[in-house]
């Protein structure tokens, strides 16, 4: 066993594996083992400790057993994992009206106040897909040769905003979200954590993860908003891990030096444990590890988010109730779908949840689904035709977090054909190594935790495009999805502002912001083409009432409590 210190074990790590991967072709061991499965061998033996080594054994035992596109710890009984989550495992956050109902409100505001939270949010990666998705629909757009799919986006953003390039050109970081607004996921959810604190007089810490590629921008956005008023915040870079060219099995190499890659959501659960916490400009918050600083504070559970997504309030309040639930140790947020059929395939391909039937859960990403599974979900007539989709927020308590690290069971995953471009300037075809945050579930049924889902909304009644879509949690991965969720955005407005009274005409724009409270009487209209803005600054919630017969025309921002006349 070699150990290795350092501030970049992980890349360190991947030379390692280039190294090891080279004497295994020089010995000629093993020439029926793919290339891609020795490298992920090589990789998963790295294991980064508290202290920040790297543990590299020299042993050459077995491949550790591969389930699809995930290896894991051997399982003495291994789950089944053949049934859709049961009715006991779920908690209902929203009625049918689009809000949520007032007994989860209730129940997640005082778990707030009565116990110690944390919130950890992942940033977001460099956005390759946005960037070549968007790069791709501009250049189409100049040659003449747009796509279907391409022209829909583009006529989905001129309605919402306009101005076609300002979209194109944003980082995924900043994707616009915000129907009026144009707010990207990162400030919808940091917005959503300072309403929340406001509303429960909380002063909880918020630990952000950045890399490379988004530092920066985070470092400009906190700064612009005063942190949002979040006295406890602390930016921690995530950890990376190598890439490993497909057509050989190396390392890529890039002008300057091994090419990496953010480890993945599930990454920042073990970082936890090594990371120290500093403020936006990289000066010490406490003298130990995140988990150690979450001590001082008497933090007794952290919720995890992937800013990939924008969250309501609404949302986090959810999963806190659910979380709250007698005996349950994590929580993850889904929302349910119906089983829509496409070649003999569900349409919806995001992370499905699962659960063996005696209380255990895990998540699995659709191209990881064991047969019986894709029948599961085929089947029409199955009395549980649906499934629940990952929305990517999830609370564990901090116990659990400690048992997680300390067992290493979050497997590793890797993801194929990956293009980045190396030292010779060319485009390469590459593997990702990561871990993934929906693990937690499967490790902690492995472990004996009670998990639990905070079930968003059941989307069976919507239609068109937006069936298969999740209206809370808005992926913005290419510019494709993001037109989409921009839609899916538009009908639950609309639905929120229909529930308060208010008749809206096909085309209205709004949105509502955090904690906005809308009354309006019978006879409210929002006139066709008005964009309506119902929102103000983080810690501000505001009410407007809307009286009879009023017409709103044009774009109107309310920004402080008033009345509309």
């Amino acid at each position: 066993m070699e150990l290795i210190d350092g501030r970049r074990a992980q890349e360190r790590a991947g030379h390692l594996i280039e190294d090891l991967f080279r004497a295994l072709e020089r010995d000629g061991r093993d020439e029926t083992r793919s290339r891609l499965e020795r490298a992920l061998r090589l990789w998963s033996e790295c294991r980064i400790h508290p202290e920040m080594r790297l543990a590299v054994s020299r042993d050459d035992g077995a491949l550790p057993d591969c389930e699809g596109a995930v290896l894991t710890a051997p399982r003495s009984a291994p789950p089944a994992y053949d049934r859709l989550p049961a009715a006991e495992s779920q908690t209902v956050l929203f009625g049918a009206d689009g809000l949520i109902r007032p007994e989860i409100s209730r129940a997640g505001l005082e778990a707030l106040k009565a116990q110690r939270t944390a919130f950890v949010l992942l940033s977001g990666g460099a956005g390759t897909r946005y960037a070549d998705s968007s790069a791709a629909l501009r250049e189409a757009r100049e040659r003449g040769d747009l796509t279907d799919e391409q022209r829909d986006a583009l006529n989905v953003f001129r309605a919402v905003y306009g101005d076609v390039d300002a979209c194109l050109t944003r980082s995924k970081l900043f994707a616009p979200m915000g129907c009026v607004t144009g707010r990207g996921p990162f400030e919808i959810n940091m917005e959503s954590i300072a309403e929340l604190m406001e509303k429960t007089h909380a002063d909880v810490p918020v630990v952000v993860f950045v890399g490379d590629s988004t530092r920066e921008d985070v470092a400009r956005l906190l700064a612009v908003h005063d942190s949002f008023g979040i006295r406890r915040l602390a930016v921690i870079d995530q950890d990376m891990a190598p890439f490993v060219r497909e057509e050989d099995g190396a390392l890529l190499e890039t002008a300057d030096g091994a090419a990496c890659g953010a480890n993945g959501g599930g990454g920042i659960v073990y970082s936890l444990g090594h990371a120290r916490p500093t403020d936006v400009h990289g000066h010490a918050l406490y003298d130990g590890t995140v988990l150690e600083w979450f001590d001082s504070l008497s933090v007794s559970r952290v919720i995890f988010s992937q800013t990939d997504d924008a969250k309501r309030p609404e949302v986090y309040l959810g999963l806190c109730a659910a979380g709250a639930e007698d005996g349950v140790s994590v929580a993850a947020s889904g929302s349910r779908y119906p089983t829509v059929m496409a070649d003999g395939k569900p349409l919806f391909r995001l992370g499905s949840l699962w659960s063996d039937g005696a209380g255990a859960l895990c998540c699995t990403e659709f191209a990881e689904l064991k047969p019986g599974q894709v029948e599961l979900l085929t089947c029409e007539n199955h009395p549980d035709g649906y499934a629940v989709a990952n929305t990517g927020l999830y609370l564990a308590d901090i116990e659990l977090i400690r048992r997680v690290i300390a067992s290493g069971l979050l497997g590793i995953h890797f993801q194929r054909r990956k293009k980045e471009r190396g030292a010779d300037g060319a485009l390469h075809e590459v593997t990702k190594f990561e871990y993934f945050m929906p693990d937690l579930l499967g490790v902690a049924s492995q472990l004996g935790a009670k998990c639990r889902i905070a079930l968003l909304r059941d989307t069976a009644n919507l239609t068109g495009p937006l069936r298969n879509l999740t209206v809370d949690a808005l992926p913005a991965k290419d510019i494709y999805k993001l037109a989409l969720a921009q839609l899916a955005k538009l009908y639950c407005d609309i639905t929120l502002a229909r529930a308060a009274g208010l008749t809206v005409e096909d085309g209205a724009l709004i949105e509502l912001g955090p904690f906005a409270h809308v009354t309006a009487e019978k006879g409210a209209r929002v006139a066709k083409d008005a964009r309506l803005y119902i929102g103000g600054a983080a810690g501000h919630p505001i009410k407007v009432y809307i009286k009879r017969t009023a017409c709103i025309e044009g774009e109107l921002r309310v920004t402080s409590s008033a009345v509309i006349e």
